[in-house]
């Protein structure tokens, strides 16, 4: 047994690689569950050659991952797994369902898939990863098989290793599961975001709060600015109790206790979204106190200290994600599969100390333009 060790095997997938009426094949739960009965946290992987499984939603929507037991055998292949998938797909299927039910009765969340649905309408970005009812209920093992042979492929795959294990072992031990792996390259070549529109919609949901979001297109993950847009968004309505949004319109006005600002970059664009949730009656007045910090921070330069201030406060958030071995791991194969490299923590807090006042100001202007958002609101 290895004592406190996290590894991952990470693919780039997700919805953009769905066909259209099969929606939810890259769900987690119908590739996956068969075998969660032996997951257990921080395990090692032991896959067998062309079982490369789908795995949970991760900071990209288009990069998926799980952990995987080392509980299946030499003497398990793929088409036995399969097989005993197979067995219990109708009752995964009513999982899923059961699952996306529950979700359209949390507004909260199932908000923020409706917002993505509404700026990239017509686009595989704007899909819902869990799909419909009826098309889950679709499904045959066949789905599955074929949607496996179609998009996982051997050079965007990762697999990483942190803990108290020596290199040369976690070598063979990839070596023994992978070096059988056909060579199967990827092809294909995504569809570009491209036709982006502002839009406006108000939905009646019947719920005791009006739920908002708002927000729009962003830097993708190759963007040079895209630190500078990290920072920013900690600054608006990141994780920080101390964040602007948090204390204008909860501290000092009282008038909403969910909020939160979020940046995530995909390959080839992103989004930024300012979500809250209020009383109907001051939802107009909460949307005007966002658009005033927005306009701060577009007008008014930040003072050294509160720049000073702002930095080391994500680069001690970024320190404290790494004694995490999940999100450590999570952060190694992400860098690999996208940079095909990792910078180290030094650099990164590098870069971070160098953004200056001016920059986060151009930045602020070019993506939070009032004109340039999109707003969806249930009442």
């Amino acid at each position: 047994v290895v004592e406190r060790i996290a590894q991952r095997q990470r693919h780039r997938l997700g919805p953009r690689v769905e066909l259209l009426l099969r929606r939810g094949v890259a769900g987690d739960e119908l590739f996956g569950d068969a075998v969660a009965a032996h997951r257990a946290p921080l395990v090692m992987i032991a896959l067998q050659p062309d079982l490369k499984q789908v795995f949970e939603l991760a900071v990209f929507r288009d990069v998926l991952r799980r952990n995987v037991a080392v509980i299946i055998k030499d003497r398990l292949g793929f088409g036995e797994l399969v097989v005993e998938s197979a067995r219990g797909l109708i009752a995964q299927q009513e999982v899923i369902v059961d699952e996306i039910n529950s979700y359209n009765d949390t507004p909260s969340e199932l908000i923020f898939d409706e917002f993505e649905e509404l700026i990239y309408e017509g686009h595989p970005m704007g899909r819902n990863i869990l799909g419909t009812p009826e098309l889950v209920r679709g499904f045959q093992a066949s789905d599955i098989r074929r949607f496996i042979a179609e998009n996982y492929h051997t050079d965007q795959i990762v697999v990483c290793s942190v803990g108290n294990i020596p290199a040369k072992k976690f070598f063979h031990l990839a070596q023994r599961y992978f070096e059988r792996f056909t060579s199967n390259l990827r092809q294909d070549r995504r569809t570009k975001f491209i036709s982006y529109i502002p839009k406006f919609l108000k939905v009646e949901k019947g719920t005791f709060q009006a739920h908002c979001i708002l927000g729009g297109e962003a830097f993708d993950v190759y963007h040079p600015e895209r630190l500078r847009l990290v920072l920013l968004n900690s600054i608006l309505g990141g994780q920080s109790g101390n964040s602007r949004l948090n204390l204008s319109l909860r501290e000092r006005n009282g008038i909403a206790y969910n909020l939160e600002s979020s940046y995530t970059a995909y390959t080839d664009t992103g989004t930024l979204t300012i979500y809250f949730g209020t009383d109907p009656e001051n939802l107009d007045r909460a949307l005007t106190l966002i658009y005033r910090e927005i306009s701060l921070l577009q007008n008014k330069a930040l003072g050294d200290l509160q720049l000073s201030k702002a930095r080391k406060q994500l680069i001690g958030q970024l320190a404290m994600s790494q004694e995490n071995y999940e999100d450590l791991m999570l952060a190694i194969g992400k860098s690999m599969l996208i940079f095909d490299k990792v910078e180290s923590l030094e650099e990164i807090y590098r870069k971070i100390s160098e953004i200056t006042s001016s920059q986060l100001m151009e930045t602020a202007n070019n993506i939070l333009e009032p004109k340039k958002l999109s707003t969806l609101i249930y009442q």
